[in-house]
């Protein structure tokens, strides 16, 4: 083999190392979508977040103003509930800003009957899991409907001022392990 086939040799093995290597370093990232997740303990509902790790800020619009909702709609007990997180510009509060669980504990996790809040209902946090935010439901009269009623779908809503908003039709899973926090 001469010269020049030794060099054009070399130069296939090299790019092949280097585009297998790159390959597997820096895969294609998948395209995260939101979940639904009802086992025996809770019912979780993870939304994905764009940019999480970016610095969040609230409290700057006017008072009443839905910042940040991440929510989730179901029937169950033969009524539409939404349930999740709401961040509203409340009376006399001043702008903050921080990481996104920081956002999350300064808002509220509640469950709504056409937009009424539901007395008593506990047993609903927020917490940021990944890249995302994980709404959970432990609340048992709730969680005990998730598990006898198994509804197929529920409907996951972002929404606020600073927020894509995006309305996604989502497939509930139902499974026996524990689960996402």
């Amino acid at each position: 083999m001469g010269m020049h086939g030794r060099q054009y040799l070399a130069v296939l093995v090299l790019s092949a190392l280097v585009l297998g290597c790159a390959t597997g370093i820096a895969p294609v990232p998948k395209p995260q979508v939101a979940t639904g997740t009802v086992t025996q303990e809770a019912a979780v509902f993870w939304f994905p977040v764009e940019d999480a790790d970016r610095t969040w800020r609230w409290g700057h619009t006017i008072v009443g103003a839905l910042e940040y909702a991440w929510w989730v709609r179901v029937s169950l007990l033969g009524k539409e509930y939404e349930l999740g997180y709401s961040h509203f510009k409340a009376p006399n509060s001043n702008e903050e800003q921080g990481n996104l669980q920081e956002l999350l504990l300064s808002g509220q996790v509640n469950v709504w009957d056409n937009g009424r809040y539901v007395k008593g209902t506990g047993g609903v946090s927020a917490k940021r899991v990944g890249s995302g935010v994980a709404i959970r439901l432990t609340e048992p009269e709730f969680l005990a409907a998730f598990r006898d009623e198994r509804p197929e779908q529920v409907l996951m809503r972002t929404h606020g001022y600073m927020l894509n908003k995006k309305d996604e039709t989502v497939q509930v899973t139902y499974a026996q392990e524990p689960g996402v926090f």
